[in-house]
């Protein structure tokens, strides 16, 4: 009996006879009755419909209502009777697809946009540059501020660059805004670049910086300022045909009056009886001065006062061409190393004429310093007091001084046979030896001594003819000494047969001998068999680390000390056997039955042996396996490391069992 296949509706759609398919009605396969092979086109059937039919080509045979996956567009349609209409999704697509409905929306996959149809032309939704173009318009952004607090402001974009941006606010970015030439963002439009400029012209403006535009200056007409002027730059004001005038400042604060042609004066006026009069003219390189600079104050008015009223500093030359020097002062300082009395007006000077010439302090009676012609010195009328840190000098070189810890007698005395007696000596210098504060040391002098002896000498040597006995009390100690190699000590060139005459006869200090024994390296044995179960393998390095600790406590040597470690572990051979095959017969659980018919056991009994004999065990042997290892305590001397080329070493040459003649000791 045929099917008749009818739609949601109850319309026919198909009738599909006994033993036949139907392909044709709709784009599924309808299967009539008793159709051999029916279950792969059901199965297909299912397949598609999971699929929604996916193709880059519609369905054939669309129902109304049948959905279809357009694989070109990667969208799905559903068929409205008529055509197929996308569904609640956007196109995706390099051009507007030509099945879009209005209201639908589709996205450009190459300039990565969006648009939408309102059925008579596309609308662009955004974003308004494409791809390719870069990142372009006005973008919305947040700046965290230098608070944490975050800042919106509106930045601008052009092919992917930000050109600016406007704030609301005054703020300091917490991170810098990459390429931002300034350190705070300001109200307003702020370019990325200070040379940003807006182009085009303006044709006026009622305000600058909110003032009226009336009351600025104009550069090309005379102006008259009624308020201060204030120029806020280190070259200040310039004037000049040439520009060669200029009023600033510099460094901290300093102000300065500059002249910028070359060789060109500075020069002070006044009026006076409606004439203009030169007070200060500052001339560089001035030609009626031998081209030196001058700076001439009332040079042309001598008969004018120039008051000065803190200190005068002459570095040059000062010249008085006047007939009288009054100096109204109480002390009188000059510079110049050397004063010059009894220069005649003429002729030449003579000794004749300096006889009790010299220098009178008044008072009660004359202090004078004058000059004793007939007996060739100076003569003092007073004690003459040398001040601290000051003294005698012959020839340029000190006699009797003051060095700062007492007076003291000069080495250029080198005799005096008068003198019978000196009082306590705090230091006393006896050819290369200096006794002071108890001690005796060699005084380094840097060239050879006349007697012979070596510049520089580093030894002290004593040649008594008895014993040296230290007395006090307490006992003195002897302290200060050194040994060789005493706080690095090298056990292997310690040894008395490696030490040279000179350090054989050295005095041993206690940090050497300390240090000696306490680094002495430390050789023993130890049995490295390893622990159950892992008895086939030797102990660790961190195992035998762990005996040391116990061994050899580190606080009892030095870091450094070595432990050179004789290792033995031993293995055990294998133990001979003989394993017989066996064939065993499986026995028959036949409770409740009277014949073997029923289920075998899981158990048996041996049926018969193939070998001929079962060999008999032969008890295992140990074996020693030797070896060497170095172990080295650490800088903190908290734990005993493996010393570098330490690691441990065995004699990999195994005995051979005597009884098998096999090298074989792990047991099995």
């Amino acid at each position: 009996m045929a099917y008749t296949i009818n739609r949601t509706d109850g319309t026919a759609i198909a009738t599909v006879s006994d033993g036949q398919i139907d392909q044709a009605s709709t784009d599924i396969t309808l299967v009539g009755k008793n159709f051999s092979g029916y279950g792969e086109y059901i199965n297909e059937n299912l397949v598609k419909m999971l699929e929604n039919f996916a193709g880059d080509s519609q369905p054939s045979a669309p129902l109304t209502g049948q959905l279809w996956y357009d694989i070109t567009e990667n969208r799905i349609k559903v068929y409205s009777g008529n055509e197929w209409k996308s569904v609640g999704t956007s196109a995706l697509a390099t051009e507007r697809p030509l099945d879009i409905s209005s209201g639908d929306f589709w996205f450009n996959i190459v300039s990565r946009q969006l648009y939408f149809y309102d059925g008579t032309a596309d609308y662009l939704i955004g974003p308004d540059y494409k791809i390719s173009q870069g990142v372009s318009g006005v973008v919305v952004e947040d700046i965290e501020d230098s608070n944490g607090n975050n800042r919106t402001i509106s930045t601008v974009y052009v092919g992917g660059d930000r050109v600016g941006f406007y704030s609301k606010q005054e703020f300091s970015p917490r991170v810098a805004i990459p390429n931002f030439d300034q350190a705070s963002v300001k109200i307003g439009y702020n370019p990325i670049k200070q040379t940003h400029k807006f182009l085009g012209v303006a044709t006026n403006a009622e305000a600058l910086g909110g003032l009226s535009s009336d009351i600025f200056a104009k550069k090309d007409q005379a102006n008259v300022f009624t308020e201060e002027l204030t120029i806020q730059t280190a070259g200040g004001l310039r004037f000049g045909e040439a520009t060669n005038g200029q009023l600033g400042s510099e460094g901290a604060g300093d102000l300065f009056l500059l002249n910028t042609t070359n060789n060109q004066k500075i020069t002070v006026r006044g009026r006076r009886n409606g004439a203009n009069v030169n007070f200060i003219v500052v001339t560089p390189n001035d030609p009626t001065e031998q081209n030196k600079d001058s700076i001439k104050l009332n040079d042309q008015l001598p008969n004018s006062i120039v008051k000065i009223g803190g200190s005068l500093v002459v570095d040059g030359d000062f010249t008085v061409a006047g007939s009288v020097l009054e100096i109204q002062s109480q002390n009188v300082q000059v510079e110049d190393k050397l004063i010059e009395l009894a220069v005649p007006s003429s002729g030449s000077a003579t000794d004749l004429l300096a006889d009790g010439g010299g220098i009178a302090l008044k008072g009660n009676t004359d202090h004078t310093i004058t000059w004793d012609n007939a007996t060739d010195t100076w003569q003092f009328s007073e004690n003459i007091s040398i001040p601290a840190l000051k003294g005698y000098q012959i020839n340029g070189a000190n006699v009797l001084y003051d060095t700062g810890n007492g007076v003291e007698l000069a080495a250029i005395v080198n005799s005096a046979p008068g003198l019978t007696s000196f009082g306590n000596q705090i230091e006393m210098n006896v050819d290369n030896i200096t006794v002071n504060d108890n001690i005796i040391s060699n005084n380094g002098v840097s060239a050879p001594y006349s007697n012979g002896d070596p510049a520089n000498p580093t030894d002290i040597k004593i040649e008594p003819r008895g014993n040296i006995v230290l007395v006090g009390t307490p006992n003195p100690k002897i302290t200060g000494l050194a040994t060789t190699n005493e706080t690095n000590i090298n056990q292997t060139a310690e040894a008395f047969d490696n030490l040279s005459v000179t350090e054989r006869s050295e005095a041993t200090t206690k940090s050497y001998v300390t240090n000696y024994v306490r680094k002495r390296s430390i050789p023993f044995s130890m049995d490295i068999t390893g622990y159950y179960p892992n008895e086939e393998n030797p102990m660790t390095a961190n195992e035998i680390a762990t005996e040391l600790l116990r061994i050899c406590p580190p606080a009892e040597y030095e870091a450094g000390t070595r432990i050179r470690i004789s290792t033995v572990r031993y293995v055990l051979s294998n133990i001979d056997s003989v394993s017989p095959t066996l064939t065993t017969t499986s026995l028959y659980d036949v409770v409740g039955s009277e014949t073997p018919s029923g289920p075998t056991g899981t158990f048996g009994v041996i049926r018969e042996v193939d070998a001929d004999t079962i060999g008999a065990k032969r008890p295992p042997r140990l074996y020693p396996i030797r070896g060497i290892t170095t172990y080295e305590l650490n800088t903190g001397k908290t734990a005993w490391v493996v010393a570098p080329g330490g690691g441990l070493v065995e004699d990999q040459t195994n005995p051979t069992d005597p009884l098998t003649g096999l090298v074989n000791f792990i047991r099995p």
